[in-house]
């Protein structure tokens, strides 16, 4: 069986504009055959053939281990959870709240938060580009799920989570027993537990914020 796409190779238009290139492939069908500097590859736009050929392997192969870690700090939500009977009701229970056109409402905010970040930038600056990056993320995902609630306290403890489940998430899987969590980390992510459920608790029902906690 030949599968549908486009003839030649593609990875001068994939290095160029990867997003507008898997885009445009969606007109061939749910597979899509592409040759990628000579590396033939499909692409594949259906979720529960994505999960026969990937996920369900998990029962077999067993999950890699940075997803074993970072397990412990997200239990079986959607991100390390491959269970297709409560991951894919769990993914449509979010996307209304938390999807593209939910976070769209808030555009001008991100904006703003971009713009501050760079204003902070001199001429000449070499800035450290991961740091950066993950800083501004964490300033618009605070923003966007607390923004009434974002305290220096609130910002302290969400920061030291994400500072530990990156530490614990990235560690040396022959180096760390995948079992047993750092003291660390285990406080950091129960003091955010216990910032998020306060912050649930304390918003009164009929103004509950202008974020997308409240919405």
């Amino acid at each position: 069986m030949s599968i549908p796409g486009p003839s030649g190779d593609q990875i001068e238009r994939f290095l160029a504009d990867p997003e507008g290139l898997l885009h445009d492939l969606q007109s061939y069908g749910r597979f899509v055959h592409i040759n990628l500097a000579g590396a033939d590859t499909v692409v594949i736009y259906d979720v529960e053939a994505s999960h026969r050929l990937f996920a369900d392997k998990l029962d077999h192969v067993g999950m890699a281990a940075p997803f074993e870690l970072l397990s412990h700090a997200t239990g079986s939500g959607i991100l390390t959870n491959y269970d297709w009977d409560t991951w894919r009701p769990r993914r449509r229970a979010i996307v209304k709240p938390l999807g593209a056109r939910a976070v769209g409402q808030f555009h001008d905010r991100m904006i703003d938060i971009i713009d501050d970040e760079l204003d902070q930038w001199t001429v000449g600056d070499h800035p450290d580009l991961t740091s950066t990056v993950r800083r501004l993320t964490l300033r618009v995902v605070a923003d966007l799920l607390f923004t009434t609630d974002l305290t220096p306290d609130a910002v302290r403890v969400i920061d030291g989570a994400v500072e530990e489940i990156h530490l614990w998430a990235e560690a040396d899987p022959a180096k760390v027993d995948l079992d047993i969590e750092p003291a660390s980390f285990r406080k950091a992510i129960d003091d955010l537990d216990t910032f998020i459920r306060g912050v649930m608790d304390a918003r009164p029902h009929d103004n509950p914020g202008n974020d997308m906690v409240g919405h």
